[in-house]
């Protein structure tokens, strides 16, 4: 018998089973008998040895695997005598039911996408975040960016992890087209083949383009390259103007390339920055991350960075003293506000616990059936 016919012929099946508990009940109770238990004590002992009646019949209807639809309809048609009985409550009840799943279901949504969701790029759990970190705190805290310096020390002797630079730019392209500010970042030449990043079209920066005097090359991005080529395949070669500089085109990121979250428009050479600054080792402003290598840990390459801290603390007394360089893995940047995202999803959370105040005045009926 299929599922359909147990639940159709339900009150059929109800009664057949009825039928058999008396049969089964009567059968044992008469065995007891003829070996000459009196019929009272004999109809007693049957029903104590055969179980409790309603809970047999339970268990006989768990097997038929009709049970869910059975209890759903109940449920709906309680549901449906409730609402008549007490319309104002059931109102309140729904509308305090919706508001707080829609923002559960909000909330846990941005959390997802903003503290659980992997980063999208390959192996995010490899990638790491470094930071310089000194012995004493101002109003900001004690942790900062990189000076370009310290970053290329620390990319000569550390061995345990593949280290990339950038910083952000932003600037008036002037061509073509239209003068528009974009922003963007200057890169080295392995930020990208480090995070494991393909390009839509054309190629990423080599290693002899990523230092003064090389040609001037750029990356741009996917949304500039419909706003200022016209998505026209001819933009691989050809120029661009950016703070009065000329480049020469030679690549194009993807439409979902973010960094940062945020979507950048251009992408320059970091090592062609001839500026005063990039020799200073007071100037901090260098973002660098990492890929640990194959086999390598992070508690070793936290141990290779605490070296070359030291080393260079004791070499550059000026600027390096009470500094040193951490690494910690790479997260969304989300830090001033995690707390405050758990902590809302927490309360709102609560709102389903306490729709339904605890004095609130039940149907008769819920209570005869809840005793």
């Amino acid at each position: 018998m299929s599922w359909l016919e147990r639940l159709l012929r339900r009150n059929e099946m109800e009664r057949q089973l009825n039928k058999e508990m008396h049969f089964h009940l009567e059968q044992h109770a008469r065995q007891l008998i003829a070996r000459g238990v009196d019929p009272v004590e004999a109809r007693r002992r049957a029903r104590l040895e055969l179980g409790g009646p309603e809970q047999v019949k339970e268990e006989c209807r768990d097997a038929r695997g009709t049970r869910w639809l059975e209890d759903l309809w109940r449920d709906l048609r309680y549901t449906v005598r409730t609402f008549r009985q007490k319309p104002g409550f059931a109102a309140v009840a729904l509308v305090t039911l919706a508001l707080g799943s829609g923002a559960t279901t909000v909330m846990f949504t941005v959390v997802n996408s903003v503290l659980l969701k992997p980063l999208p790029y390959p192996e995010p759990d490899r990638l790491v975040v470094l930071q310089e970190q000194t012995d004493w705190s101002t109003q900001f805290g004690s942790l900062w960016g990189f000076t370009p310096p310290n970053y290329l020390d620390c990319k000569r002797q550390v061995r345990s992890v593949d280290l990339a630079g950038s910083r952000f730019i932003t600037g008036t392209l002037s061509e073509p087209g239209d003068p528009e500010n974009i922003s963007g970042r200057e890169i080295s030449w392995d930020f990208l083949p480090t995070v494991r990043v393909s390009l839509f079209r054309g190629r990423t920066f080599r290693p002899e383009e990523d230092r003064i005097g090389a040609t001037p090359v750029a990356i741009i991005g996917y949304g500039l390259w419909q706003r200022h080529f016209g998505g026209n395949e001819s933009a691989i070669g050809a120029r661009l103007v950016y703070e009065t500089k000329s480049y020469t085109v030679i690549g194009i990121t993807r439409p979902d390339f973010r960094w940062a979250d945020t979507e950048l428009d251009l992408l320059t050479p970091l090592g062609q920055d001839d500026s005063p600054q990039m020799q200073d080792r007071g100037w901090h402003r260098l973002r660098v991350m990492g890929r640990l290598k194959p086999g390598a840990t992070l508690a070793q390459a936290r141990a290779e960075l605490s070296v070359v801290g030291r080393q260079l603390a004791a070499q550059y007394p000026k600027t390096n003293k009470g500094r040193t360089f951490i690494a910690d893995p790479l997260r969304p940047p989300v830090e001033d506000v995690q707390s405050t995202l758990w902590l809302l999803l927490g309360a709102v959370g609560l709102v389903t616990t306490e729709d339904v105040p605890l004095n609130a005045e039940f149907p008769a009926e819920l209570e005869a059936t809840t005793r």
